[in-house]
């Protein structure tokens, strides 16, 4: 079984560690969303689905969710 902490790289070239792809999975199961606003704000909610475990990820993991979100919405734009 592959270690959290093992970086994935996706295509075309945005790298994260293994453990923000979980994080990511887990919160869309959750029904959550991931938004970047302007100025790198990022957004995830609703709030009330997440747990304490899941804010602390967040803020822990914050730079590498951001570049996970921005990958997704650069890939959604192309789609």
């Amino acid at each position: 079984m592959a270690n959290p902490s093992d970086l994935v790289t996706l295509r075309p070239g945005c790298t994260v560690p293994l453990e923000v792809l979980i994080l990511a999975w887990s919160l869309e199961d959750k029904g959550c969303s991931v938004v970047v606003e302007p100025g790198d704000v990022l957004r995830v909610g609703p709030r009330d689905r997440l747990t304490d475990d899941d804010r602390q990820a967040i803020r822990r993991l914050k730079p590498a969710l951001l570049e996970l979100a921005k990958y997704v919405d650069a890939i959604e734009v192309i789609a």
